[in-house]
């Protein structure tokens, strides 16, 4: 087998053997050219398979778009309840200042009639 290729390549024509050569460098260009279509149809498979249908990227954006809500909803039930209890200490501090200066005012009149009672007991006394 081997020695009649052997033989027949050394019989062969050279410029046979340059037109075989190209014929065989051609057929391995070709073979590598379906090779490389084949590797390349399977990674666009690959690639397709990987994306999502708009559908899955809708799902995806209602999904990012809700949690987003729910936090921003979480944000501001945290502020309204910080707001109400800000307020609810603003009105007990107001309260109690209210009752202070009531407190103080009744003090205040307890000394302005006694002081008045010890001018009147002066004057009756001079």
């Amino acid at each position: 087998g081997l020695e009649k290729q052997i033989r027949d390549l050394l019989e062969t024509p050279k410029g046979d053997l340059v037109r075989k050569l190209h014929l065989v460098e051609e057929e391995l260009k070709q073979t590598k050219a379906r090779i490389q279509a084949t590797e390349d149809g399977k990674q666009q498979e690959i690639d397709m398979k990987d994306m999502k249908s708009p559908e899955e990227v809708a799902k995806i954006i209602e999904d990012i778009k809700e949690a987003f809500e729910d936090e921003i909803a979480d944000l501001l039930m945290q502020e309204r309840e910080q707001f109400e209890k800000d307020r609810a200490e603003f009105q007990r501090e107001r309260e109690d200042f209210k009752l202070e200066q009531e407190e103080f005012l009744k003090q205040a009149e307890e000394i302005a009639a006694e002081q008045m009672e010890g001018a009147q007991n002066n004057r009756a006394g001079s």
